[in-house]
């Protein structure tokens, strides 16, 4: 088993599935934090990593922002010419904003990125490993369990569950508008409740919102106060989730994804977010698939003719370690292929 010297610069919930889900497998990962930029701590790294002698520097990052230590450790360590290297990035991907993680991405053998446009991001910088492998993964799910208490704001939506065909979507207001046929057209026979916090909008704000949908026969509902667990209460009682042409963060996408697989809710998705947790998706089974770049139109004839769901939705609940499994698998492969084309470079 590889020996992977993780650094991070701080435990995210990516960084802790990653380590305890290999430690479970008795694979040594040794995390090491950057938050505390300074020369004592960047020095008990460097003595660690001479002691160890990884296999593997894994490199796991949310932003290209990198403090004066990560820069040191990206330009010392990140520089050995016989050291394999991977890089996870996990954010919205600009590789024109720092030069030593641009550099990173260059030298790594292995480049996981959470989504396509981040990927397409890459292809104007030339890398110097010569087997450079660069793919997508998600971030992973987190293994701590979900907060169980009910917030009281939150009853208004979770008792409207009862007898009604619930659909499900994040807030975007722009979203909404440009899909707003679409949207008006589902909710003469079904209720839409949105996922996000508005309790920072004004006045105004409430009244645009209540504006948009003047015209929609069944009013939405929000969900501003509702908790990971909640959230989960409400997609076992609904028909569909919809995500297709959504710009949501990899972490949000990852945890409505791991509730999709514990709930068995139908999702509609784009092309370019299936191929994220690959595994999860079957379409026309638990989800239904639509062109990334034709979204609006497809959304609406598809609603039109009847083929955006199937007629009788079959639900498929999954186990709660499914999603993970499925990202681990696809890291673990990734890795040994990494080292395997590194040796025979």
């Amino acid at each position: 088993m590889a020996k992977i010297f993780l650094i991070s610069r701080n435990r995210t919930e990516t960084a802790n599935s990653f380590i305890e889900s290999l430690e479970t497998d008795q694979q040594p990962v040794y995390p090491h934090l950057t938050y505390e930029a300074n020369t004592r701590n960047l020095l008990l790294i460097w003595a660690s990593f001479l002691r160890i002698q990884p296999d593997l520097v894994y490199f796991i990052w949310e932003d290209e922002t990198l403090n004066w230590m990560e820069r040191a450790l990206i330009e010392t360590i990140g520089a050995l010419p016989n050291q394999p290297m991977a890089v996870s990035f996990l954010g919205f991907l600009n590789p024109k904003k720092s030069k030593s993680f641009r550099t990173l991405l260059k030298r790594a053998d292995l480049v996981t990125l959470s989504s396509r446009k981040n990927l397409a991001d890459l292809r104007g910088i030339s890398s110097d490993s010569k087997r450079q492998l660069r793919t997508l993964l998600a971030p992973l799910p987190s293994l701590a369990p979900l907060q169980t208490e009910t917030d009281s704001k939150s009853n208004d939506v979770l008792s409207a569950l009862n007898n009604k065909n619930i659909w499900v979507c994040p807030w975007d207001e722009k979203y909404v508008k440009e899909n707003k046929g679409f949207f008006e057209s589902t909710a003469k026979d079904k209720t839409w409740i949105f996922l996000a916090d508005r309790s920072q909008w004004n006045f105004k704000k409430h009244q645009e919102f209540q504006d948009l949908f003047s015209n929609w026969k069944h009013k939405p509902l929000w969900s501003s106060h509702l908790n990971k667990i909640e959230i989960l209460k409400i997609l076992k009682e609904s028909e569909v989730l919809l995500l297709a042409g959504q710009n949501i963060s990899p972490h949000f996408f990852v945890d409505l994804a791991s509730f999709a697989s514990l709930s068995g809710v139908f999702v509609i998705l784009d092309t370019h977010q299936i191929e994220l947790l690959s595994g999860l998706w079957s379409v026309g089974e638990n989800c239904s698939l639509i062109d990334h770049d034709h979204v609006a139109q497809q959304l609406e004839n598809r609603w039109t003719s009847g083929a955006l769901v199937p007629p009788v939705i079959k639900r498929k609940v999954r186990g709660p370690s499914f999603v993970l499994d499925q990202s681990l698998n696809d890291l673990n492969r990734w890795i040994t292929k990494a080292l395997s084309d590194r040796k025979q470079a």
